[in-house]
């Protein structure tokens, strides 16, 4: 039987706090196993005022905990493990949580007592009847008992809380790794947290910052985590394009929680608010959480949005534009990027891969030569010195007239321009869907249409199934036309203010590509997009 697909599930954990973590790693594959598209995990460990035999347990307990919640999450990036703080902070003991109706329960271990359930159900979800749990268990683990014993003691003395908290960072791709990061603030914070997220500027050196979420979905995504853990909180997010934000000029602030790699710059925090006359901040530092899923050496050791982000290349980011009829002809990938992206060395690859490729460039070639009636049109509109003693176009001619100057791949925007383009594009097309129906004809059922002007000349709309994107990040790019073309900087530079940015190419992107590193990199993105498209159609 298929696992049955997932609506909304909520673990309770009725273990104590030092045995959680090692309880969520043994019962995740178990949940995975059964519904098979688990995206979302609510956990909530119950609170242990209603357990007889249990002390309260100071924040930092509770902080040491979650990170353990979290930390066992790691080996999962694909489920979103929400750890619910309800029960753990006196202003959240009354707090409803707001789930829905619908959500799965799960109990573990099912042999908690049943007063103990009752006591749950009563003070969290009063409509519920205790026969609407589901049991789950993990085998008992001998090695566990003495380092949880230990683990018990960590944060024991520590019940540091402060009335406003801030924060900052990317936060892009919500990870295992953030929400450490996020729990520790939250649990301290009494009134206010305050988040500044980083964009702009402030992303440049970030790895593959082209699939950095935009910087209102990111704090959208925070908004919505944040109100799950703990709604009694007020959140104040807002974007920042300096490494200080709200930090250094708020006076009300008292607690500034980092990473192990911001520390530093914690310290900075300080220093500027010593120059305003302002209190220094506590400083709570957070170790970083190792990555169990790391894919490949250019991945970071510690979970991070920079290895999701490379781990997305070649994966497919939203749905096809079009449903794919098999009986009119094939399904049609659009492949393109901007100058020097390495779109060519993708194309290669895929048709070594068994891909069919339509190759626009050269067609884009063939479209005016000679005798053809594109060429009478240029002519006509361009005038006959564009023509060689051969009667051929010379590019060089051709180039002046239209972009001013005599650079083919420069590319101005000009009104001369758009009169070539309106000559040669539609030429160009219908030479494309020539080849595209002459390989349906021969059986064919994939065809990748390699054009750098796909989206320029609205093919990917009228004709694409999927977008494929190549690129490079700029400073690359310069770098290889320097290299192929004997273009200075300067004129590498104007090269590609010509055309569009990475992110433009991105935006339309169904799956995206980065040559920037050794091939054997870029085989695995191109492996795994070809593989996961065959997949899909059968």
């Amino acid at each position: 039987m298929a696992p049955a697909p997932a609506s909304s599930l909520l673990l309770v954990l009725a273990t104590p706090l030092a045995q959680c973590g090692r309880q969520l790693r043994g019962l995740l594959p178990k949940l995975q196993s059964k519904y098979a598209d688990l995206s979302r995990l609510y956990v909530h460990i119950i609170p242990p005022n209603l357990r007889v035999h249990e002390s309260a347990p100071s924040r930092g307990q509770v902080v040491h905990a979650a990170k353990r919640v979290y930390g066992a999450s790691a080996a999962f990036p694909e489920v979103d493990v929400r750890l619910l703080l309800h029960g753990f902070k006196s202003r959240s003991s009354q707090e409803q949580m707001s789930l829905g109706s619908t959500f799965k329960m799960f109990l573990s271990p099912s042999t908690t007592e049943s007063s103990v359930m009752e006591a749950y159900l009563k003070a969290w979800h009063p409509t519920r009847q205790p026969s609407q749990w589901e049991g789950l268990d993990v085998e008992p683990c001998a090695r566990g008992s003495q380092s949880e014993a230990l683990d018990s003691e960590v944060g024991k003395d520590d019940d540091r809380s402060f009335e406003h908290v801030v924060i900052g960072g990317t936060f892009d791709r919500l990870h295992a790794g953030h929400k450490i990061l996020l729990v520790e603030a939250v649990l301290r914070s009494e009134r206010s947290l305050t988040i500044g997220v980083t964009e702009n500027e402030m992303l440049a050196s970030k790895k593959v910052r082209e699939l950095i979420l935009p910087t209102s979905e990111r704090i959208k995504v925070l908004e919505n985590f944040l109100q799950d853990c703990d709604s009694t909180l007020e959140y104040k997010l807002e974007p920042i394009v300096d490494p200080f934000g709200p930090s250094i000029v708020d006076p009300g602030l008292e607690l500034i929680v980092g990473s192990e790699e911001s520390a530093q710059g914690c310290e900075k925090v300080n220093e500027k608010r010593q120059e305003r006359g302002l209190k220094p901040l506590d400083i709570i530092i957070v170790g970083v959480e190792a990555d169990p899923v790391k894919e490949s050496d250019l991945e970071e050791v510690k979970v991070s949005s920079s290895s999701m982000r490379l781990r997305l290349l070649g994966s497919l980011l939203k749905a096809p534009s079009r449903p794919w009829d098999k009986s009119a002809g094939p399904y049609i990938v659009g492949l393109t990027g901007g100058s020097a992206s390495g779109k060519s060395s993708i194309s290669r690859r895929l048709e070594k891969l068994g891909a069919k490729i339509v190759d626009c460039d050269k067609l884009g070639h063939k479209a005016y030569q000679k005798g053809t009636d594109c060429l009478d049109q240029v002519v006509q509109a361009f005038g006959a010195d564009i023509l060689d003693q051969e009667g051929n176009i010379d590019r060089r001619v051709l180039g002046s007239k239209v972009f001013g100057n005599s650079d083919f791949l420069s590319f101005p925007r000009t009104e001369n321009r758009a009169k070539l383009e309106g000559i040669v594009w539609p030429e160009i097309r219908r030479m494309a869907e020539q080849e595209i129906q002459a390989h349906f004809l021969r059986g064919c059922s994939v065809v990748v249409l390699d054009a750098a002007v796909l989206l320029a000349a609205n093919w990917h709309a009228q004709m694409c199934h999927e977008v494929w994107v190549s690129f490079v990040d700029q400073d690359e790019a310069i770098k290889r036309i320097m290299e192929r073309d004997g273009r200075s900087q300067d004129e590498a530079e104007k090269r590609l203010a010509s055309q569009m940015t990475n992110a433009d190419y991105v935006r339309h992107a169904h799956v995206v590509f980065c040559t920037k590193w050794a091939g054997e990199f870029t085989q695995k993105q191109v492996e795994k997009a070809w593989t996961r498209l065959q997949s899909s159609l059968g």
